[in-house]
């Protein structure tokens, strides 16, 4: 159900069900099914506002993805809550926490892999990092990662994933107040 939940904007009753999931995890003692609850619970809180609710269940199933060290888990958690800290403003915590999980990516030789939803995971990391480090004022680190982003996008041939890229080096360069570079990538 947390496939249809999540696209139809978690209609009413969701809650219910999600904490349902999380319940009949616990007690299975299934702890990856129980890390994908905390998620998409915090995904549930940062779509209707309680962006502090959302972020602690997100930061919950992060961490318990890198105590297992599944990496496929982890990165899937760091997009949603790279996701939930963006959408709060909380830039800095998305510098400190995506960059890693890009190297982890690239180190593994998984960059190109899609570990979640439509988009590939590290394009999405990368340009949620960039468009962050942009709204700090560090525009040079903003532009490299989303080139690192950009090259495995065109490299992957995934024109969802270069479209979002494109879109962040466009805000990246607009937050920069350079309207001719934005332009292009928009």
């Amino acid at each position: 159900m947390t496939t249809s939940i999540i696209q139809l904007g978690f209609p009413e009753d969701s809650l219910k069900y999600l904490q349902e999931g999380e319940k009949l995890s616990r007690r299975l003692e299934d702890q990856k099914y129980l890390l994908a609850f905390y998620n998409i619970i915090g995904s549930y809180y940062t779509f209707r506002g309680d962006h502090q609710q959302g972020i602690e269940y997100s930061e919950k199933s992060f961490q318990g993805s890198k105590k297992i060290q599944d990496v496929r888990l982890m990165v899937m958690k760091a997009q949603g809550l790279c996701g939930s800290y963006s959408i709060a403003g909380e830039y800095q915590k998305v510098v400190d926490l995506s960059p890693g999980v890009i190297d982890v990516l690239e180190k593994t030789k998984k960059e190109s892999e899609f570990f979640a939803g439509g988009f590939n995971s590290h394009s999405m990391l990368c340009g949620h990092c960039g468009v962050s480090y942009a709204y700090l004022g560090h525009f040079k680190e903003a532009e490299n990662i989303c080139r690192r982003g950009l090259r495995i996008a065109v490299e992957i041939k995934h024109l969802p994933s270069l479209g979002y890229l494109e879109l962040q080096c466009g805000h990246l360069f607009a937050i920069q107040g350079d309207g001719n570079n934005a332009i292009q990538y928009f």
